[in-house]
């Protein structure tokens, strides 16, 4: 039994130097992550116990397996405030970061790696995409993702200058009730009236039909649930109403015709 409980405290002992943070690795690339895809403004950050003068090369890498450098090393700022390194390093000014415009190393496959004092600790295989331009001007535009974050819900993003990327546009909770497909009626009277039956989108507080495609009428949705919009015919026209527990209703009106509208959510 002698002999039992010693080799049972010596496991035990063992198992705790395993688990122990010195272990724990010293150091983490973190960005850009290996095997990423980055465009636009950024970071190139991550963290390091006891640094000294971090640097960062860009390389490319030829047919031939040979690095060809992309630019001078960049210095980084080191002893930035990272709570989370205390388990590994025993202090929380370790962080490393650099803003970098990735653009300027081009579309294509490229490799980073992260010195301390000239000494290689770390390293990432990343691409590149861009627009063509080191950094795009006098751009606009927004686009919305449908089941993402997760099935049932839409996301919209819209171009950022100053970052050079499409930012996620915040979500009024107050308008997310009417995010979804709508089927919209139209009864209307004239010479030259609407298609009485077709599908609409909104997406936060923005209203969009297109019919077989064609941008037919476009406006907005207010938290109260009052609609606006424009009917894109020659000469346009426009309509309005209110939208309430999902259901609908106002007034439609362009040359030659006019009536009512319904929409019913999805």
């Amino acid at each position: 039994m002698r002999h039992s409980s010693r080799w049972f405290i010596g496991m035990t002992a063992g198992l705790v130097l395993l688990l122990s943070p010195a272990w724990a690795p010293a150091s983490v690339l973190e960005s850009p992550a290996d095997g990423a895809t980055v465009s636009g403004l950024g970071f190139i950050s991550g963290w390091k116990c006891d640094a000294g003068n971090i640097t960062v090369k860009f390389f490319d890498v030829g047919d031939d397996g040979e690095f060809s450098p992309l630019g001078e090393p960049i210095s980084l700022a080191t002893q930035q405030s990272r709570a989370d390194t205390r388990p590994a390093c025993g202090t929380d000014d370790n962080g490393f970061i650099a803003q970098i415009n990735w653009n300027f190393l081009g579309d294509g496959s490229h490799i980073a790696v992260v010195y301390d004092d000239e000494v290689e600790f770390g390293r990432a295989t990343f691409s590149v995409g861009t627009l063509g331009e080191s950094f795009v001007t006098g751009a606009a535009g927004e686009c919305t993702i449908a089941d993402f974050p997760s099935t049932g819900e839409s996301a919209t993003f819209k171009w950022n200058q100053s970052t050079q990327h499409l930012e996620l546009v915040p979500i009024d909770p107050d308008l997310a009730q009417f995010d979804g497909t709508w089927h919209a009626e139209a009864n209307t009277t004239g010479s030259v009236c609407l298609i009485t039956e077709f599908d609409c989108e909104i997406s936060n507080g923005d209203l969009s039909c297109r019919p077989g495609g064609l941008e037919l009428l476009t406006g907005t949705v207010d938290s109260s649930g009052s609609v606006v919009g424009v009917i894109h015919l020659n000469p346009p026209g426009e309509f309005s109403g209110t939208i309430q527990d999902g259901i609908g209703e106002g007034t439609v009106s362009y040359p030659n015709c006019s009536g009512t509208w319904t929409l019913t959510k999805q």
